[in-house]
């Protein structure tokens, strides 16, 4: 696997790309691609580097596993976030996921993605 440039380091240590540790969101390894889409925001008069509502949708619908499905803590997080997210991205980066897939049935069912579902 190829390490982004921008890989993080630890303060007055310099590791070559080889030893930096493997940084994974949800399984997903961090990427290049990733990075560029880092918007800064301005948080407490601090400058934060903040992923995109759609990379945190994808993040936050890839930890949902047998032993921890809670859809309750997901769903506040994708109300705020869902006029920022691209959901048919969202579809295609789960779409390996059973229980990304019923998350978003419900979101869908509750009107959260624009997806209009019948029952």
């Amino acid at each position: 696997m190829q390490l982004p440039s921008r890989w993080p380091t630890l303060p007055g240590r310099s590791l070559d790309r080889s030893s930096r540790p493997s940084i994974r969101l949800s399984g997903e390894p961090v990427t290049e691609q990733i990075l560029d889409r880092v918007e800064t925001v301005e948080v407490g008069s601090v400058q934060m580097p903040v992923l995109p509502g759609t990379d945190l949708v994808v993040t936050k619908l890839l930890t949902l596993r047998d032993h921890y499905a809670d859809f309750g803590s997901a769903l506040p997080m994708v109300r705020a976030l869902r006029e920022q997210v691209d959901w048919a991205e969202v579809r295609r980066r789960t779409g390996h996921s059973p229980f990304a897939e019923a998350f978003l049935l419900l979101a869908d069912r509750l009107g959260l993605t624009g997806q209009a579902t019948t029952r």
